[in-house]
């Protein structure tokens, strides 16, 4: 799973073509509302199989911040397994 990988993901919850970047701000992102919220809890949940805590999305000041974030809740889930 790289960065790209994830704003790719981002564009298709969004239906936003390929406009996400690490840099952008997720919550800031043209079509991000509730719904849009939800959706990317649990595309996280599915597809890099960790549950993301909701405050972490809302305190992440970038998409790359907010990958990390995911990457180390399922690196801490794999050493606990």
């Amino acid at each position: 799973m790289t960065v790209d990988q994830f704003c790719s993901d981002i564009n298709e919850l969004l239906e936003q073509g390929s406009s996400a970047t690490a840099d952008d701000k997720i919550t800031e992102m043209p079509g991000w509302c509730s719904l849009s919220f939800m959706g990317l809890l649990a595309m996280v949940d599915d597809r890099y199989e960790v549950a993301l805590p909701p405050k972490a999305v809302l305190d992440s000041p970038s998409i790359a911040e907010l990958f990390a974030t995911i990457m180390q809740l399922r690196n801490a889930v794999s050493k606990a397994a």
